[in-house]
């Protein structure tokens, strides 16, 4: 009877999950991969997902029946071939989960799959470790306290980057996302938040931004299935008291972090420390042969890139 529920209990979750396609994101059908417990959309060209679409439930969060696998392998389903293992040894960078494993411990199945090279992008560990694995959590308990909930995550490619990683060349994203959605039974709402690559203690408000906003930083249109009147409304707002995000901290105690709704649109602006000089646009010239915009205050007239003091 046991393994009967089990069996009943998965193929029930499958279902659901190929039921709920309308709310995830659209991508090209070239690079769509589906899993059975999470989809994804693979950039070949950063050797990483764009995005991971899964839904988490309060039963899946309760049942803990598959203890972490650690099975890291690379993805059969990307055509283009995925990254690797050996491209992250010595860089210094995480594996670090978008749709985490411990989201998965309902079934030793679903555990494993969250350890396709494809569901993972190279992370700092203190930010992997940190603020990234807190917001995790955090959203391991909005499942459970609203039933069920929509998750989409991901690096953001487009804009500022950290590098590249391994022979594959994967891309060091600064910036990641995460935005979820939910239904009370009355009406839906959404939340988006983006977190620099880096350790983090602000308030959980501080990186939440609207999904217009994340919109416009990704290129993703994220709930195309919400009719129209829906999702102009709920993607316009950041929605904190609807997720009982006011004001909320985050628990974590480590160095200070941007803020995310100007950081990833100000590329170029590093702001300058504190030291009593007036502050100048960079002359240095950047590979694109434009002047670099950030400020300075070194005497020799170039920021901390070009060899500033």
């Amino acid at each position: 009877m046991r393994i009967f529920c089990l069996i009943l209990y998965i193929f029930i979750s499958y279902f659901a999950a190929a039921q709920d396609i309308s709310y995830y994101p659209k991508c090209d059908a070239s690079c769509t991969v589906n899993h059975t417990y999470y989809r994804l959309c693979y950039s070949e060209a950063d050797e990483q997902a764009k995005w991971v679409a899964y839904k988490l439930t309060a039963a899946q969060v309760n049942n803990k029946l598959c203890e972490r696998t650690d099975d890291f392998r690379v993805d059969p389903n990307v055509k283009t071939g995925s990254a690797t293992l050996d491209d992250y040894k010595g860089s210094g960078y995480d594996r670090g989960h978008l749709c985490p494993a411990a989201d998965r411990h309902f079934s030793c199945d679903a555990m494993s799959e969250t350890f396709f090279m494809s569901n993972m992008s190279p992370q700092s560990p203190s930010f992997n470790r940190g603020i990234w694995g807190k917001l995790e959590s955090k959203v391991r308990d909005w499942a459970v306290l609203y039933n069920e909930v929509f998750v989409v995550t991901g690096p953001i490619l487009n804009g500022q980057k950290l590098g590249a990683i391994g022979e594959n060349q994967v891309t060091v994203p600064k910036y990641y996302f995460k935005t979820l959605l939910k239904n009370d039974g009355k009406a839906w709402t959404c939340i988006a938040m983006v977190l620099p690559n880096e350790a983090g203690n602000r308030q959980w408000g501080d990186y939440a931004i609207t999904v217009d906003s994340l919109e416009k930083l990704t290129s993703v249109d994220f709930y195309p299935g919400l009719p129209d009147s829906v999702e102009n409304v709920i993607e316009a707002q950041k929605n904190l008291s609807k997720w009982d995000l006011a004001g909320s901290s985050t628990g974590v105690n480590n160095s200070k972090s941007k803020n995310p709704e100007t950081a990833p649109k100000t590329q170029n602006s590093d702001k300058p420390k504190s030291t009593g000089a007036v502050s100048k646009q960079c002359t240095a010239v950047t590979q694109k042969g434009t002047r670099c915009k950030r400020l300075t205050t070194s005497p020799n007239g170039k920021c901390w890139q070009h060899g500033g003091n």
